[in-house]
């Protein structure tokens, strides 16, 4: 092991065969590499026969030949190499920048914080910090004073994500923090400063969520709710989010937005193009207004149900973007 990777004695040991016959006599010798997956065990005194010369070095210095074809390969040689490649990933990973920065998900109406559990799931895995808020749908300036909140109680940097009316929300809580470095709307509305999210709705012809709406409480309808809302995701998911949707306001969708925080802040769009909510035409349009990066996905509007995996590359690349 070079001196350059940062390897340290791990305390395991690997068998080395020490006769010219392979069971004529073997040792245990440390491993000297980090990261080793044999478990540790006592050190084992032996005495080398005479007849036996000096073990030929198994890692040498740069330039020096390691041409071994006298000899076979033996499970010691196997051992050090993989070891050796085990302890150059862990050293490489201890210089990968850390990824401190949060990422906030905002959900929007119909929905509940469990329905970005697959974004949730990808980002933790690949070692960011997650915070899913709980956003009351009850107004835009409550909605969004509790999510400013929210962002009040987290330390450094945070990348925040809303979906559908989510959007409406993120644009407001966002405006004047510090703290947020890039906004994601994922299937969501990006509203200007006097706009709701029903003006903007008024402006697709082909959205199907006037048909599909129950008034009391405000709900779209278990029996249409499949196909309105992700006709993409499996019918016994899509069956379980009709009954455990939460009921939208009659204040939030008409509530006109203040100056939205995507005219300062960097902005990520993600488009599905089989959205019978918000159509795909509409999204494309506030987007492009919000000079926001876009990327599309053939998905219907429960792109965080149906597309986990496409929602969670463009928060990471939006993550990337502005660390």
């Amino acid at each position: 092991m070079s001196a350059g990777s940062g390897s340290a004695r791990c305390g395991s040991y690997a068998w080395r065969t020490v006769g010219p016959v392979v069971n004529q006599g073997r040792r245990r010798t440390p491993c000297r590499c980090a990261g080793s997956a044999l478990p540790p065990g006592p050190r084992r005194a032996a005495s080398r026969p005479p007849s036996i010369g000096p073990t030929p070095p198994i890692h040498g210095t740069p330039g020096q030949s390691r041409n071994r074809r006298s000899s076979p390969p033996t499970l010691d040689s196997f051992r050090l190499s993989t070891c050796h490649t085990v302890g150059s990933a862990n050293a490489a990973k201890a210089t990968h920048p850390q990824r401190h920065t949060d990422r906030v998900l905002v959900h929007g109406a119909f929905a509940d914080s469990s329905s970005g559990n697959g974004v949730i799931k990808r980002l933790k895995k690949d070692g960011y910090p997650m915070v899913a808020a709980a956003n009351p749908l009850g107004s835009v300036s409550g909605d969004a004073a509790s999510v400013k909140h929210l962002l009040a109680s987290i330390d450094g940097p945070v990348v925040l994500v809303g979906h559908s009316y989510g959007g409406v929300v993120i644009s407001n809580a966002a405006l004047g923090s510090d703290k947020v470095k890039a906004l994601v709307y994922a299937d969501a509305f990006l509203p200007d400063k006097g706009e709701s999210a029903n003006d903007l709705a008024s402006k697709a012809p082909d959205r199907v969520i006037g048909k599909v709406l129950r008034p009391v409480p405000i709900t779209i309808d278990q029996s249409e709710f499949h196909q309105a809302f992700g006709a993409d995701v499996p019918a016994e998911t899509a069956s379980l989010m009709a009954v455990t949707q939460r009921p939208g306001s009659g204040t939030a969708p008409n509530e006109s937005s203040g100056e939205p925080a995507w005219k300062t802040v960097p902005s990520w769009a993600l488009v599905g193009t089989n959205d019978r909510i918000i159509p795909q035409k509409l999204k494309v349009s506030m987007a492009e207004r919000a000079h926001a990066h876009i990327e599309k996905v053939r998905s219907s509007y429960a792109a965080t149900v149906s597309h986990p995996e496409a929602v969670t590359r463009i928060i990471e690349e939006a993550a990337r973007t502005v660390h």
